[in-house]
């Protein structure tokens, strides 16, 4: 679990204040992004691997679909709902702003990480099809 705060808090370090929506809205949209890309990866490896073939759109969007619903549902149990950030937030509030700085690089590549992860993984699957 400390490993998730810590997530939240470099995703808090990219955030910055704003009038319409709080920061940390703002960083669980960031984490329903990346945690859907994550679990998009994991689906299009899966459907690799067992080298299923789905050409029907419905089934693509109820996949899809699935993956967003998962990670909204995660974020917001966890996070928003227990009002966890809130301990998140003082609990790492005090870090120099030299820290928070190298936190917010390290967001920004974990967002580019997950983005070429799912083009990696679809490309995978692509090639574990065409195999058989």
């Amino acid at each position: 679990m400390i490993f998730f705060d810590f997530i939240f808090f470099v995703f808090y370090c990219l955030t910055l204040e704003d009038i319409k929506w709080s920061r940390h809205d703002r960083v669980a949209n960031i984490l329903h992004f990346v945690l859907f890309l994550l679990l998009s990866s994991f689906s299009f490896l899966m459907l690799g691997l067992v080298n299923v073939r789905i050409t029907d759109l419905v089934e693509w969007a109820v996949i899809i679909g699935s993956c967003g619903l998962i990670s909204y549902l995660l974020i917001q149990k966890y996070y928003i709902k227990s009002s966890r950030y809130l301990d998140i937030i003082d609990k790492y509030s005090t870090r120099s702003k030299r820290i928070r700085i190298f936190y917010a690089v390290l967001a920004i590549f974990i967002v580019l990480f997950a983005i070429v992860l799912l083009f990696v993984s679809g490309a995978f699957m692509s090639y574990l099809h065409s195999v058989n």
